[in-house]
Parts: structure tokens; sequence; C-alpha cells
């Protein structure tokens, strides 16, 4: 199957597209540091051509100092749009988008879970511009498939981490020991 990959050089998806193409996939990524922008909805829709899927990993995570609110939100809903448009152009059979466990909005200290173990009804209180833009996205993607008939698979993954990672919240929890989970108003 030839599937559409956004983000293929992302953390995320270096790791799909290696276990799509062991699986036998030919897969077209599409990735910013390709010089490929999934703001650019022309290019995102002729990317599409000829294939069957789109696994849609690309977005900004607000990681970065230079990602402010208004961008991070620009590129994942308008990218996440423009990966949709391209489904129904293009007739894909499936779209998988990638979420976050961030749309919940009890993650990274802020908030704490209403109850454990958490699932698909808790709701979702998003905070900062990279969990609304990734719920908003989620909404975006059920209207898609309501509308247009495509299987459209969103997934929220608990956590992507490396080796970086890791170093990262175990020096963050040195510096505030309750950091996944405090309420906002004892901080």
């Amino acid at each position: 199957m030839k599937i559409l990959l956004t983000g293929n050089s992302g953390l995320i998806g270096q790791v799909v597209e290696k276990q799509l193409r062991t699986d036998g996939h030919e897969i077209v990524g599409y990735d910013l540091t390709e010089g490929s922008d999934i703001r650019n909805t022309s290019n995102v829709i002729k990317a599409g051509i000829g294939c069957e899927s789109v696994v849609h990993l690309a977005a900004l995570l607000g990681n970065d100092e230079r990602e402010n609110g208004e961008e991070i939100t620009r590129t994942n809903l308008l990218g996440t749009w423009n990966v949709l448009e391209s489904a129904r152009i293009n007739a894909f059979r499936k779209v998988i988008f990638m979420s976050s466990v961030d749309a919940l909005g009890i993650f990274k200290g802020e908030g704490i879970p209403d109850y454990f173990p958490i699932n698909d009804d808790h709701p979702c209180r998003p905070a900062n511009p990279y969990a609304i833009s990734k719920k908003l996205a989620e909404e975006m993607c059920y209207s898609f498939r309501q509308t247009n008939h495509i299987s459209t698979i969103c997934l929220r993954p608990p956590g992507v981490w490396n080796e970086k990672t890791y170093f990262d919240i175990i020096e963050s929890r040195k510096i505030r020991p309750e950091y996944e989970w405090v309420e906002l108003s004892l901080m």
C-alpha cells in the first residue's frame, strides 16, 4: 500500500516509517526538514496522489521557544485540514491522525485526572496551544469522517520518549517532585 506519512523525519515518524517499510508499504514522506510544509495545501494534495492512506504525524509541539501559540495553532490545524483535504480529493481509504494525550489537559503539571484509570470518557481541558490544537484537530477529523465516510482514526499516545525526554523528566522532578500531576492552584 502506498502511504503518505507526514512528519516522517520526527521522533515518531522515523520509527513509523521504518516499520511501514519493513511491512512492505511504499512511503511518501512529507516533512518540513525536507522542505515539505504541511501548511501548503496544494503540495499536500499533490503528495497524496496515488496514496491509499495517510498517517499524519506532522505538528509543532511548542518545545522550541521560536514556536509561539499562533504558529503552533496555524501549523497544527491548517496542516490537519490540508491532510484531510488530500484524503478527500485523492479518495484515501484511511486517515490515521496522531493526536496527543496532552489534549486531556492533565499532563505536564496542567492538572490532575478526575479519576483513574483514565479512559475515553475523561473530560478534556486542554490549556496550551499544542494541546488545544490537538483536541480541535480531533474534532476536525470526527467531522471529516462523518461527512466523507473515510475511515479516520485519532490516536493519543500516552508518551513518546527518548533518552533526552527521560533526562528532562528526571530533572524536572528534582526541581518539583509533583511535576506530572499537581493542581494548578497549588503551583
